[in-house]
């Protein structure tokens, strides 16, 4: 296991920096092209989506690369992406079949309180900027490009490139705060979802419990699989409800 003492550390503003800036980016170019994407005949996911591609992946790995080649005098991640320890096949299975139910649970008891400050607090804000609520469109091929595009972007790509700059960069680097780094890790992700903030509690209870387990592993192999296996499964149950199965 690595010692704490071995690692990088950042001071606690410039992590909120470095924590909030992609998720801010992301946001502003959302805002900035969903009405055209909707025009187009997609959604308010799509927008979201293409956002994750063009601005929020670039720039987090522009970040760590940029770390990279300042470090190592080369386009490498080394000394930058911390926690790699490889875990078991099986046991990455075991985290993934344990994450499900509880996010599922978390999900069941946490939506009536999102759904409480959506209605109180975020009423003011237009249907078609709200991503839960968004309506997929009837033309199947649009329907397929755009689900193809989830399932790429959402689903595979943006998870892995978040797992490696949240938690293979920045959380290493509040190793000095022991497990309470988990916490501060879970915390700041999940308010950098600017896009649906009354999404906040239900997000961090269902990643905290991975952070959690990656700073006792030291393995974010754990949480890029999961991760990815969160989001697919939430494309997928939209799909499922598409096609009326």
């Amino acid at each position: 296991m690595l010692n704490k003492e071995l690692l990088p550390q950042h001071k606690i503003g410039l992590s909120f920096l470095y924590h909030l800036f992609p998720g801010f980016s992301v946001f502003l170019s959302f805002l900035l092209i969903n009405n055209s994407i909707i025009q187009l005949g997609f959604n308010s996911n799509i927008s979201l989506a293409i956002s994750f591609l063009f601005v929020g992946i670039p720039i987090q790995l522009f970040i760590i690369f940029k770390k990279g080649y300042n470090i190592n005098g080369k386009l490498s991640l080394d000394k930058v992406i911390f926690y790699r320890t490889k875990i078991p096949a099986f046991q990455l299975f075991l985290y993934v079949l344990l994450f499900i139910p509880y996010a599922f649970m978390v999900v069941l008891y946490i939506e009536p309180i999102n759904n409480f400050i959506l209605q109180n607090y975020f009423y003011w804000i237009p249907e078609s900027f709200n991503i839960e609520n968004s309506q997929i469109n009837n033309n199947l091929t649009i329907t397929i490009v755009g689900f193809t595009l989830l399932i790429f972007i959402d689903g595979v790509l943006n998870p892995i490139v978040e797992e490696l700059y949240f938690r293979g960069f920045l959380m290493p680097r509040l190793s000095r705060y022991l497990y309470f780094s988990a916490f501060i890790s879970a915390f700041l992700f999940s308010i950098s979802h600017f896009w649906f903030p009354w999404n906040i509690l239900q997000t961090f209870l269902i990643v905290l419990p991975i952070y959690i387990i990656v700073y006792r592993t030291k393995s974010i192999y754990i949480s890029i699989v999961t991760h990815c296996t969160g989001n697919l499964i939430g494309i997928a149950i939209s799909l499922f409800n598409f096609f009326n199965f």
